[in-house]
This record gives structure tokens, C-alpha cells and sequence, in this order.
């Protein structure tokens, strides 16, 4: 599980200090253990999220991306969720990729799915960064991904899953401006609606919350973040 408490800590079960990868999961990691000694350290696996290209959409185009979960009855759930949509959405230049996750291979999604993969949906071979760049929203599930895009000022739809334990992967503090939970095909329909529907001045303010999120929740990758993680003085590399 995901959160540490004061009996694991006792029993040295748990490391004695945590470094998380950005500042707003410092308290949630503390909840069961309030005195546990948490900090942040530089977000290597995201560090395109500093230094990587900006943020720019196909503007003849209305791209959705589907980034799919490890998991592959959650994966075939979103899929089947966005398949009940298609009909419902009036949107002339829509394009829909799907990016399966490396462990699920295309043939084992349409396998399960049989005939209810439509020719509208396209499989994306570019690499996710990419991908995300290109995209004008993320539809995705329990998946770090879903902070990724609104770092870079893209809307996020958190699919709910039918069954077993819910994770949401976006901090409690974390403003729903730029992300839904979505639980129906109604919720789907409706947020695209609403993100599609955005005027200049707010997709300004939403590339402004996503450099927040940014600094929140993805530390960035610099000398002086790597030599604290390190435990290591500046001084003592240069003598």
C-alpha cells in the first residue's frame, strides 16, 4: 500500500525517510504516520516536464488521447466507456488515439473488445511526452499520467473503475478546473463538452494552473536538488 503507518515505521519494515517527487505529496504520505520523515527530491522520470517541448495541439484537429493503465480489465473498461460516447460527440475534427501501456500489447486490447473497436480509433506509436504535446485532452485512469498532462496545462478525465478500491491520482488540494472524475458516459460526454467549449482567456489560466501544478507536484531535476537527495555537500565535490 501506499501509505506508511507508525507500527511499520516501529517494526523497520519501512525506510525511516521517504523522498516523494514533488512538495504536494509530502502531507498525504503522512497520514497514517504524521511523524514520518518525508521530503522531496528531484522527479527524474519526469523531467521532460521542465525541459521538453511546450505544449501545442494540431489546431485543425480536436485530439483526444487515451493513455491506458497497466491493468487490462481497466484498460478495457475506459475503452468501452469512450466507444459509448462516439455517437454523442459533434465534434467535426475529432481524432482519438489510444496508447496502450508497454505491458498490453493492441492485438489483446481488440481481442477483448471484438468488434467494438471503431475505426476512429487510432493507435499512437509516438512516445507518450510526445503524444501528450499533441494532444487537446488526456482521457486515462489510475495513472501518473494524468498530473503529467495537467502540468502541461492539458484537462484530464479520470475514468472511475466498477469494482474493487478507487485511486485517484491527483492530490486533495489539487483544484478540479483541470480535471474530472468522470463515473458515467454522461460525465465523459459532458467534460469533453466543457474543455472543448474553452474560451482564450481561460485556456491562458489553465496553462497558468498547470505551471503550478508543476511546481507542486514534480521537483525539478537540477545540481543542487540531486546533491540534497544524495545527502552529499557541494563542497565536499569540488574538494
Amino acid at each position: 500500500q501506499l501509505y506508511p503507518a507508525d507500527y511499520e515505521l516501529y517494526n523497520n519494515v519501512v525506510p525511516e525517510k521517504i523522498a516523494v517527487i514533488g512538495k504536494a505529496f509530502v502531507n498525504g504520505l503522512k497520514i497514517f504516520s504524521p511523524n514520518h520523515d518525508i521530503e522531496y527530491a528531484p522527479a527524474f522520470r519526469f523531467q521532460h516536464l521542465w525541459n521538453g517541448e511546450p505544449h501545442k495541439p494540431d489546431s485543425n484537429k480536436y485530439t483526444v488521447l487515451i493513455a491506458l493503465p497497466i491493468i487490462l480489465n481497466d484498460s478495457i473498461h475506459i475503452i468501452k466507456m469512450v466507444n459509448s460516447c462516439l455517437n454523442d460527440l459533434s465534434i467535426n475534427t475529432l481524432r482519438i488515439w489510444v496508447k496502450p501501456h508497454p505491458t498490453i500489447s493492441v492485438d489483446q486490447l481488440k481481442n477483448e473488445l471484438s468488434t467494438e473497436w471503431p475505426n476512429i480509433f487510432e493507435i499512437c506509436e509516438d512516445d507518450t511526452q510526445l503524444a501528450l504535446r499533441k494532444s487537446d485532452i488526456l482521457i486515462s485512469g489510475m495513472s501518473s499520467i494524468c498530473l503529467e498532462a495537467m502540468a502541461l496545462g492539458i484537462p484530464a478525465l479520470v475514468v472511475e473503475q466498477p469494482y474493487g478500491l478507487q485511486f485517484v491520482p491527483v492530490p486533495d488540494d489539487i483544484p478540479q478546473d483541470l480535471w474530472k472524475l468522470c463515473y458515467s458516459k454522461r460525465d465523459i460526454l459532458k467534460s469533453i463538452e466543457h474543455f472543448k467549449s474553452r474560451n482564450e482567456n481561460e485556456l491562458i489560466r489553465h496553462a497558468n494552473l498547470g505551471n503550478e501544478i508543476r511546481e507542486k507536484c514534480f521537483e525539478p531535476v537540477n545540481r543542487q536538488g540531486i546533491l540534497k537527495f544524495l545527502n552529499i555537500n557541494g563542497e565536499e565535490i569540488i574538494a
